[in-house]
């Protein structure tokens, strides 16, 4: 009986952790591993500027984000200088493993309407 207790309260604990982790440390990670690779492949000057949101933040520890903003100051794209360049996506799914090695993949979750 003792040890279905201990159990217990070590699952309460895991799951405090895990809940804590994907609201206040997730989102901060993924906003710089897009930045960092965003700059990388782009050949940025300095990183953009990323936020990631979702509606329930342990989603993000699967991958799945709500909303990814970015804001980049200039960049050339094909020769053409842009300025003031924005993204607003929405309803994305991210391969944390594959953003983890540095490689930008993901797709659209939703349609958009």
């Amino acid at each position: 009986m003792k040890a279905v207790g201990i159990l217990v309260t070590t699952a309460a604990v895991l799951l405090l952790v895990v809940g804590l982790f994907s609201y206040l440390m997730t989102p901060n990670l993924i906003e710089r591993w897009l930045a960092t690779n965003l700059r990388q492949e782009y050949g940025l000057a300095r990183e953009p500027e990323v936020e990631v949101s979702s509606s329930f933040p342990p989603k993000l520890l699967l991958g799945q984000v709500d909303r990814i903003e970015v804001h980049m100051d200039r960049m050339v794209q094909e020769g053409i200088l842009l300025r003031d360049v924005r993204m607003d996506l929405r309803g994305v799914d991210i391969s944390l493993p594959s953003l983890l090695r540095g490689h930008l993949e993901g797709e659209n979750a939703r349609p958009s309407s």
